[in-house]
């Protein structure tokens, strides 16, 4: 599961990488010759520690595979986020979504055994990636499908298997997309007339700015704009005299004269 045409690795896509892989190594030296547990547990649960929320996503206890997946799809679409982002606010993104999910799961899951790895991560980075780029072809292992169907199969299989970090980082992802970029959604549903017929749609506070600093003009007719050409004029001539006028002015208002003289019906 990738998305296709890659670019180069970007910097904060490696930052991550290394990080994952440091915890992977360091969490499984330590939960494999101590009795520290890094994982998360349930906060009703003996076993819970309030620091296991920071540690929690970077373990993977006998999962080898869950790491190689993960890891393969924050390089396919952590790369193209990046290159939108920034990768500050990638990392930013990276770190609030298996935090927020880590409490989140803490507190409101009651599962019996413990949470671990950067799921919550995954799925809100490629939910975000779909908010983005709903229409983009990606690999879901060897079949090109859309990238929003591929958030969609990604869902019900958390649902499916009770994936709760997966489901909520899925959440968050369209929360973060939302909140920080609502003029970049591209997801079809939001972008269909039965939806704005239902729910309409909100001009930003920039846009109602600017449409205060630059109001629509009013039209105005012909005759109405003659006079106050006219008005112009006259002042002109009460304040500087005849001779200031231009050849232009001049041509318009023997036009006008004219025009006026002409609708004016002259007794015999």
């Amino acid at each position: 599961m990738f998305e296709t045409g890659r670019p180069k690795i970007t910097q904060g896509v490696k930052i991550l990488l290394i990080t994952q892989l440091i915890g992977f190594i360091g969490s499984s030296i330590i939960m494999n010759y101590n009795e520290i547990p890094l994982v998360l547990f349930h906060v009703k649960s003996d076993n819970f520690k309030i620091w296991q929320v920071l540690t929690y996503w970077l373990t993977y206890p006998g999962s080898v595979f869950g790491f190689l997946f993960h890891m393969i799809a924050l390089w396919s679409f952590g790369i193209t986020l990046e290159n939108r982002l920034g990768k500050n606010k990638l990392i930013g993104f990276y770190i609030f979504l298996v935090l927020t999910a880590g409490l989140i799961n803490m507190l409101l899951n009651p599962f019996e055994d413990y949470l671990y790895g950067a799921s919550a991560a995954i799925g809100g980075m490629i939910m975000l990636f779909v908010y983005f780029y709903p229409k983009s072809t990606v690999l879901f292992f060897i079949f090109p499908i859309k990238s929003i169907y591929l958030v969609v199969i990604l869902g019900i299989l958390s649902l499916f298997y009770g994936a709760g970090l997966t489901l909520c980082g899925i959440a968050l992802g369209f929360i973060y997309g939302i909140y920080n970029y609502p003029n970049d959604n591209n997801l079809p549903i939001f972008k269909s007339e039965k939806f704005k017929s239902i729910f309409g749609t909100k001009k930003s506070k920039y846009s109602e700015k600017k449409s205060n600093v630059y109001p629509k003009p009013r039209v105005i007719d012909k005759n109405e704009w003659e006079k106050r050409k006219v008005d112009e004029i006259l002042e002109k001539i009460s304040k500087k005299g005849i001779d200031s006028l231009t050849k232009q002015e001049k041509e318009f208002l023997d036009k006008v004269y004219k025009n006026y003289t002409s609708n004016i019906d002259v007794d015999d």
